[in-house]
């Protein structure tokens, strides 16, 4: 915590929540203010986002983010309606996990749309393949996703415990595990079991299989003696914004067209 030349007291901290212009920001022993954002920005991806580090200037009552530090990774996306503003969903991760459900066949399409986001964001990459107690073919979506989609696949259920070792693993003291996916993949539940407490609210299944949009917008979770995860909203669209992301879900395509 630092005194700035006009009187104000300035500390560093990460942006858990953004609503409506105003961030909430959690210091690193655990203090947290709710901040208005003065940064000046040209664009709205550059506007605060969760995973953020920032300094917060706090004058009386008054506590405005003043400073963003460099992002190391960004996971965002093309905003829907076919509109090519970016639009930023969460900064500073270290892995990105494709939460997939095995309740239903999952589409592998779909699954590839969502892991050219990923892919684009610089971080790691994992698809995590939940509800693995209702699937009898768990084992051979993960061989099939590895085969076709190239990338290593996490069989788990919060339900039995399976291979939820494994997802906490990413979760490493410091590091940032970001969840992506469609609603009702389970994202919610599995961060929930990660920090090992009912933190986010979670709904059940439609009767036509499909999800219920429960989580309403992001949210940073701090693991207790581990990392931080991002629980995100369902995504419908996947619009994407980096051509990188597309070379590494089509490199067989790139490989041909050198």
């Amino acid at each position: 915590m630092q005194t700035q030349d006009d009187g104000a007291t300035a500390w560093n901290g990460r942006v858990v929540r953004v609503d409506r212009g105003q961030v909430r920001v959690v210091g690193p022993h655990g203090d947290a203010v709710t901040a208005r954002v003065a940064v000046p920005v040209s664009e709205p991806v550059d506007a605060p986002c969760v995973g953020d580090w920032v300094t917060v200037a706090v004058a009386g009552d008054d506590r405005t983010v003043v400073e963003i530090q460099p992002r190391r990774t960004l996971l965002e996306r093309a905003e829907p309606g076919g509109s090519s503003r970016r639009q930023a969903l969460a900064a500073n991760v270290d892995t990105v996990a494709v939460v997939v459900a095995l309740d239903q066949m999952p589409s592998l399409e779909k699954v590839e749309r969502l892991l050219v986001v990923a892919w684009s964001s610089g971080a790691s990459v994992r698809v995590v393949l939940t509800k693995a107690d209702l699937a009898a073919d768990a084992g051979d979506v993960a061989e099939e996703v590895a085969t076709q989609l190239g990338v290593d696949a996490i069989v788990c259920s919060t339900r039995t415990g399976e291979g939820i070792a494994e997802v906490a693993a990413l979760v490493a003291p410091g590091a940032t595990l970001a969840l992506v996916g469609s609603s009702g993949a389970g994202k919610s539940s599995l961060a929930n079991v990660l920090a090992g407490q009912e933190l986010i609210e979670t709904a059940s299944i439609r009767a036509d299989g499909r999800g219920r949009h429960t989580t309403v917008r992001r949210e940073l979770v701090a693991i207790p003696g581990a990392g931080w995860v991002v629980d995100t909203p369902g995504l419908r669209g996947v619009g994407v914004t980096d051509p990188e992301g597309l070379a590494g879900a089509f490199a067989d395509v790139e490989e041909l067209v050198g």
